[in-house]
């Protein structure tokens, strides 16, 4: 009975969400592109991959953020398999949006909203050897279809919590949707814990592949001469995916610090939203990417605003202390392991931080601090402005942090192969 109310509850809350999407993409462009893309989205798919006779891997992922915990698994699948052709799927435009044109796959999609139809058309379309789904995606009717044919499919970097629905007393549907996978790859303990608690055994600790993937990225920065001659001879904060909140905490304590240059890299860039930043910070002089690139001699300038997006994942190398932005907002916080890999202390605000559970480990390691107040922010600054050497411990601590985090992609492919799920039927 509670299985089958949970059912009725999957459907009608997949239904109501596709049509307040509906509604509010009049209005909202996210929500467009989220319809809009999904309009002839089968008849597309199908007809895209009907001539290729390559076995195929599929990876599902939300968003960017999933994405990028997904990236090491396909490119060293790519290097190791190049026979299998790999598709990628998204849910929300954020992701497919920046990602479309990834060419590590031969194939990315949206995915088709969750139903019975939906499935089983797009899963007989790619037919696959083999499938990835990220973190929290974990849809009913396409674990079905793939189940119902003997497809493997695996769950990597899970991160499961105590008041998921899947552990209520009335998440029985919920619950039994995670028995349909063929291993769990958590990225933490707890998860792993939880999960064998409450009956799912197929499961082990992987940890999470995006520690994989920024020691990567971090032996491949790239340079930007004229942001190191902006940060040459100074210490440097930035403030990285930031908002408003935590540059007016900035601006408001950084005249304490004459010697101390500021990198803005905000979340979004707009116009608007860099002549916002510019106004929080005119007191002190700033100067953006494009100014720069131009015009070396803005290098002389102590705020350096980033109005270039694919940048940030780089620019850490040239800052000794930054500052994440999303942790004092509802959304969430923003990649703090992109920083911590360059050595260096990573301070955020205290905003669900269970939610990211790397920023729990790295408060235990010493590398992550809570912000709460421009007090807080003010102190710490100070301390490590007049003890460098504290500085440098930090530095040392966050570089060991992420190499003890790494080994995610190898773990799972070793599980792969000793279960032979790479082999070709």
């Amino acid at each position: 009975m509670i299985e089958s109310i949970g059912y009725i509850a999957y459907r009608l809350g997949l239904w109501g969400y596709a049509l307040v999407v509906q509604l509010v993409s009049i209005f909202n462009s996210k929500a467009a592109l989220f319809t809009r893309g999904r309009k002839g989205l089968l008849n597309h798919i199908e007809v895209a991959v009907k001539n290729d006779s390559r076995p195929k891997i599929w990876f599902h992922c939300a968003s960017l953020g999933e994405f990028e915990q997904a990236r090491p698994v396909i490119e060293q699948l790519r290097s190791e398999y190049p026979v299998y052709a790999i598709v990628i799927t998204f849910f929300s435009p954020s992701g497919y949006e920046i990602r479309k044109k990834y060419a590590g796959a031969d194939y990315i999609f949206y995915l088709p909203l969750d139903t019975p139809g939906n499935a089983y058309r797009f899963v007989n379309a790619i037919n696959p050897t083999l499938v990835f789904f990220v973190k929290y995606e974990i849809w009913y009717f396409y674990l079905k279809a793939l189940c119902k044919q003997n497809i493997p499919v695996v769950l990597i970097s899970a991160n499961f919590r105590t008041n998921h629905i899947y552990f209520k007393w009335y998440g029985v549907f919920f619950k039994k949707m995670l028995t349909r996978f063929n291993h769990i790859f958590c990225q933490n303990e707890a998860s792993h814990k939880l999960l064998t608690k409450n009956g799912i055994t197929q499961t082990s600790v992987s940890k999470d592949t995006r520690f994989d993937r920024v020691l990567a990225n971090s032996k491949q920065a790239l340079d930007f001469t004229p942001v190191a001659d902006f940060a040459q001879g100074h210490h440097v904060l930035i403030a990285g995916s930031s908002y408003a909140q935590e540059e007016e905490m900035i601006a408001s304590v950084m005249q304490q610090f004459p010697d101390w240059k500021i990198i803005i890299a905000p979340h979004h860039i707009g116009q608007q939203r860099i002549e916002s930043i510019q106004q929080t910070f005119a007191l002190f002089g700033t100067t953006t990417y494009s100014e720069l690139s131009l015009h070396p001699e803005q290098a002389r300038k102590k705020v350096l605003i980033i109005d270039n997006i694919g940048l940030l994942s780089s620019l850490y190398r040239y800052a000794d202390v930054a500052f994440v932005g999303g942790g004092f907002g509802k959304t969430g916080l923003h990649n703090t392991l992109e920083a911590t890999v360059f050595g260096m202390p990573v301070l955020f605000g205290p905003n669900n931080l269970q939610k990211f559970p790397e920023s729990l480990d790295m408060i235990d390691a010493g590398v992550g601090f809570v912000i709460n107040n421009t007090q807080q922010l003010e102190t710490m600054l100070r301390e490590w402005n007049q003890s460098p050497e504290k500085l440098e411990k930090i530095a040392q601590q966050a570089k060991q942090f992420i190499v003890s985090q790494t080994g995610a992609t190898e773990h799972i492919l070793s599980y792969l192969k000793k279960e032979k799920l790479m082999e070709l039927k």
